[in-house]
């Protein structure tokens, strides 16, 4: 996919591109109801974070029976897969993503671009495939992250908690704030 300063101006208006707002809205719904159906991986998805606005949403993907989970006696730790779909956009890009649970809560982090396509330890060859495989059947373009690497080929101020000017193309596609 080609990424023109048109799709990005449009993209942090928060219009949509490649589709109207209900068909991208239709395509991730269906998306994370096949990932749920997966006997390898649990599924957990996060739209905003609370109270604030994300242009994505957030999709954790883990290992099913414990297999990727670390239990210690304060908490577990839990390896996965982060996917980041865009609500502006049929795209997606995904990374690694270490998730803590205890008993009052838990902690996670934030993809950015230098995470992308980085997976946890471990053999994740499988799900890491089949996550591909349903994105792109669902009609999800996984972007390059090479490309959402450069910075922003034009001055712009983008709402966001996750990154600072200089912005990258990543931030256009994939910003919260609160």
């Amino acid at each position: 996919m080609e990424i023109s300063n048109e799709m990005l101006e449009k993209i942090i208006a928060g219009e949509s591109v490649g589709g109207s707002k209900n068909a991208i809205k239709g395509q991730i719904k269906n998306v994370i109801h096949d990932l749920t159906q997966s006997k390898q991986m649990v599924v957990e998805t996060e739209d905003g974070y609370g109270s604030g606005y994300a242009s994505y949403v957030d999709v954790f993907c883990y290992k099913t029976g414990g297999r990727s989970s670390l239990k210690k006696p304060e908490h577990t730790v839990i390896d996965g897969i982060t996917i980041y779909l865009c609500k502006h956009a049929p795209v997606a890009v995904m990374g690694a993503m270490e998730k803590t649970r205890h008993s009052s809560g838990g902690s996670f982090g934030f993809l950015h671009a230098e995470d992308l396509n980085i997976f946890p330890p471990g053999n994740w060859l499988e799900v890491s495939a089949e996550l591909r495989q349903k994105l792109e059947k669902h009609g999800f373009t996984i972007l390059d992250p090479q490309e959402l690497k450069k910075p922003m080929p034009f001055n712009t101020k983008i709402h966001t908690l996750l990154g600072d000017p200089p912005y990258q193309i990543f931030d256009a596609f994939f910003h919260w704030y609160d």
